[in-house]
């Protein structure tokens, strides 16, 4: 297996409206290299211009904006990760897309908004010509065409045309759900040089495939015929029988969370990508930081829930390869700590071992009026998460309680959420904000019962419990790695941590058994140093073939993704430290641009966290990195709300 991630090709840079399908293939025709991935990333269309900075203004326009905001701190914080390009590429951006983008004024820009725009800007700067290929054919054309170093140009008259597959090596799988995703898978395998395979998609929601993994469980418990799981298997066969796995090192499967390496039998080394968990951001991460801004630090978090754990093992495995553990074991383990370090401290590693089981909640039908005065019937689940906040009390000396509160839509006047009858409906989408986060209501309360919330799997804490709903991961500056060894952790929670920027993540499908999950664990880290993740993780499996335990682990990764031993303990805090101080710099610029009060009260809870964290466990490092005048300045700094 060849275990070399591809290079970078920064000579291009290309933001793509995804609306524009045939364009953006036509574009990337003329951009790629051999042997290096191509910088192509997506833009969702807006409803709006650029018209404050505040994500949280709530409106009509609040999604758009909020999009729009944090699309234009990705594509600037990639573009300052890589030193520049030489063309920034526009590809059918409007203008309320382009009025977010505050980089432009320092790059070499090139708008491309038709065909014809191609001929005129590119084709001088690609030099290539090029081959003609059908519209239903396009990806295809894109792989011949890479190959023979040419573009594609779009041509409904254009002879059927075929790849030569190599058989052997890498193979990508992509759902063809997206125009853009499946061009970013195409991005992917041709930079690798391995086979791709577009199939069918699903017409449901990915989370039907947790209810099958459910009830298929439920039928291994109580002993009867396993009709869900030869469901699952029909379902998902039917688009990749005849497939010949066993010719390939290893598959990736582009998906919107479809169980492959279940359904295979982990017949060849399996990984996963999230087709709606921006893909072409995952990919460049997990390049980009194989070989760049890595620490020695990591976290292992459990509240000493089993009798028998993995713990110890890993945080003595981590030590040995000179990483500084944060250990949140027992009473540390708490919601407010997994909350801050998780957020805040420079980690490269992450491991969780607690109980990760369904969670419970309230199922609620409540009238709602909304901002034009029509009256609706919302029916959803609710969720509440406790954390007091470190270092914060009120008048009388009790300490401050955040309260996360967490909605999960499920009808609205008798209409399922996510289904082509709701969208019949044609409700204006400025609606959902505000009454996402008005209700409850009590006084609009038609029911309430407490119910087990389908499909929300919270993280155990020693008090209370997390819902990983992190705002980002490792202080911005890193792109973790994280085996999260609790029950049924491949789903939401995964989701949620892959959205901001994870760049490899293992989970459990089903509950898994504790004598497994451990034994798992400790063979994973015993070369999790010395080889790939996934070569690491296939060795780990072992221990589950011979239990109903087999295949339950699913990763989401790339097949080169890697980590090295740190330089030492003593260089890793170093780092740390250094992390940590970068985090308090840039929480304070934030501050004092922004306006908002709750945002100025949430900037300043992050600000003292990172100084409390340099204070109680650095001050050594802190003393030989900044000097003994400095450290004093340091030690007298008090942030006051303003």
């Amino acid at each position: 297996m060849n275990n070399i991630a591809p290079k970078i090709n920064n000579t291009f840079f290309c933001i793509v409206n995804r609306m524009e399908d045939p364009l953006s293939a036509v574009v990337y025709s003329h951009i790629n290299s051999p042997n290096h991935y191509s910088l192509i990333f997506g833009f969702s269309s807006v409803s709006i211009g650029k018209d404050c900075d505040d994500i949280n203004q709530r409106d009509e326009h609040q999604i758009s904006r909020s999009s729009g905001i944090k699309s234009n701190i990705n594509f600037g914080n990639t573009l300052s990760r890589i030193g520049g390009c030489d063309y920034l590429i526009l590809v059918g951006l409007t203008d309320y897309q382009k009025s977010f983008l505050t980089f432009l004024e320092e790059y070499n820009v090139i708008e491309i908004n038709n065909l014809e725009d191609v001929d005129t800007f590119l084709h001088p700067i690609s030099f290539r010509e090029s081959i003609p290929c059908r519209p239903d054919q396009i990806f295809t054309g894109l792989q011949i065409a890479s190959n023979l170093q040419m573009a594609i140009t779009i041509d409904d008259d254009a002879e059927h045309i075929e790849v030569v597959t190599n058989n052997k090596g890498g193979l990508i799988i992509v759902e063809n759900n997206y125009f853009f995703e499946t061009l970013v898978a195409t991005n992917y395998a041709i930079s690798i040089n391995a086979d791709l395979i577009i199939i069918e998609s699903y017409d449901f929601h990915e989370k039907e495939f947790l209810k099958t993994i459910e009830a298929w469980r439920e039928e291994v418990k109580v002993g009867s015929e396993q009709i869900s799981l030869q469901e699952l298997k029909g379902l998902i066969y039917n688009r990749i029988d005849g497939i010949q796995f066993q010719n390939y090192d290893f598959v990736t499967f582009f998906t919107i969370g479809a169980p492959y390496s279940l359904i295979i039998d982990n017949v060849i080394p399996c990984t996963h990508i999230g087709l709606k968990l921006n893909p072409d951001f995952f990919i460049f991460n997990n390049i980009f930081f194989q070989d760049n801004f890595n620490i020695g630090s990591g976290i292992v978090f459990s509240p000493r829930f089993f009798s028998s754990e993995e713990t110890d093992y890993v945080i003595n495995k981590l030590t040995q390869n000179n990483y500084y553990v944060n250990a949140l074991i027992e009473n540390q383990a708490s919601s407010t700590n997994l909350d801050y370090y998780v957020k805040e401290l420079p980690f490269n590693i992450l491991h969780l071992c607690t109980h990760g089981n369904q969670s419970k909640g309230s199922l609620i039908i409540e009238k709602y009026t909304d901002e034009y005065g029509n009256e609706h019937i919302f029916e959803y689940n609710l969720l509440f998460s406790l954390m007091p906040e470190p270092g914060m009390y009120n008048e009388n000396g009790e300490p401050l309680i955040k309260v996360l509160k967490l909605v999960y839509p499920k009808k609205l006047n008798g209409y399922a959420f996510r289904t082509k009858e709701f969208k019949d409906q044609n409700y204006p989408s400025s609606i959902f904000p505000k009454m996402f986060s008005t209700v409850p209501v009590n006084e609009n309360e038609i029911s309430r019962q407490e119910v087990i919330v389908e499909n929300a799997h919270g993280i155990e804490c020693h008090s209370f419990s997390h819902f990983a709903k992190f705002s980002h991961l490792s202080a911005n500056q890193h792109s973790p790695f994280i085996f999260n060894n609790i029950c049924w952790s491949a789903y939401e929670i995964k989701d949620h941590l892959l959205a901001v920027r994870a760049r490899g993540y293992i989970g459990t499908l089903w509950a898994v058994n504790n004598d497994v999950a451990v034994k798992t664990a400790e063979t994973f880290y015993d070369s999790f140093f010395e080889k790939t993740v996934l070569s690491s993780l296939q060795d780990s499996l072992v221990h589950s073939k011979a239990t109903n335990n087999r295949n339950i682990y699913m990763y989401y990764g790339l097949h080169f993704t890697s980590f090295n031993k740190a330089k030492s303990v003593e260089s890793s805090k170093d780092d740390i430290v250094k992390g940590l101080l970068t985090n308090i710099s840039s929480w304070k610029t934030n501050y004092d641009g922004c306006e908002n009060t709750n945002t100025r009260y949430n900037i300043l809870a992050q600000i003292r966290w990172n100084q409390q964290m340099i204070l109680k466990y650095f001050r050594k490092e802190l003393l030989k990195l900044i000097g003994k005048k400095a450290l004093i300045d340091f030690l007298k700094l008090r942030v006051r709300n303003s």
